[in-house]
C-alpha cells in the first residue's frame, strides 16, 4: 500500500529550480574536473538531441590510448537533513502525463545532488531496473508549482544501498562548491 504526500518545495518558481539546477550542474562538474582520468565536462542540457534523452551532461574519460563518453543526468536536492529518502521522479508534468526524468533519462549515471552535502552517484539503468521491481514498496509524493505538479517516489536511501552500488562524496568541506556558480 502506497501513500500520496504533497511536498513543498524550497524553491517555487521556474527560475528558482533552473537557477538550482544550473548551480547544482556546475558543482558536479567541478567535482568530475577533479578526477585524473576526466578530460572535459560538457553541459548538454539545451541541446534538443540530449533532451530529448534526458541526459544533463557529458564527461570524457581519458582510457589508455582513445577517450570514452560517458553521460550523466543530475538530480539537486535540499532535503538531506529532512529526509532519508530519494526522491525518483516518475511523472514530471502531470497535465500532460509525461514520464519523470528518472524513470526516461537514458544517461549512463544518475548523480543525486544534496546541495553543498553529498553526491550520491550510481548507474542510472541498475537503479531503474530496481525501481521497477521494488518500487509498490514506496510513497508516491507530489511536488507542484504554478501550473502543474511532478509525482515520484520517496524511496528509502539505506534501502536502496542494500542492492544498488552508490559513490558517495562528501562535499561539505566546500571544495566543489565555492567560487562562481556560473564557471
Amino acid at each position: 500500500m502506497s501513500l500520496t504526500l504533497e511536498l513543498k518545495p524550497d524553491y517555487h518558481s521556474f527560475e528558482d529550480k533552473d537557477k538550482l539546477a544550473q548551480v547544482g550542474f556546475t558543482h558536479i562538474k567541478r567535482y568530475l574536473k577533479t578526477l585524473p582520468n576526466i578530460i572535459d565536462v560538457f553541459d548538454v542540457q539545451t541541446d534538443p538531441k540530449y533532451q530529448e534523452l534526458d541526459i544533463d551532461g557529458i564527461a570524457i574519460l581519458k582510457n589508455m590510448d582513445s577517450t570514452e563518453e560517458r553521460t550523466f543526468e543530475v538530480k539537486v536536492d535540499t532535503y538531506f537533513e529532512k529526509s532519508n529518502n530519494y526522491f525518483f521522479e516518475t511523472i514530471s508534468n502531470s497535465n500532460k502525463c509525461s514520464e519523470g526524468c528518472f524513470l526516461k533519462s537514458k544517461a549512463m549515471y544518475f548523480f543525486y545532488y544534496f546541495l553543498k552535502k553529498e553526491i550520491h552517484i550510481f548507474k542510472l539503468y541498475d537503479a531503474q531496473e530496481w525501481l521497477k521491481k521494488n518500487g509498490n514498496k514506496y510513497n508516491v509524493a507530489k511536488a507542484k508549482n504554478r501550473y502543474y505538479y511532478s509525482e515520484g517516489l520517496l524511496v528509502n536511501r539505506d534501502d536502496f544501498m542494500k542492492d544498488i552500488h552508490v559513490k558517495i562524496v562528501d562535499v561539505r568541506d566546500g571544495k566543489f562548491i565555492s567560487g562562481d556558480d556560473n564557471a
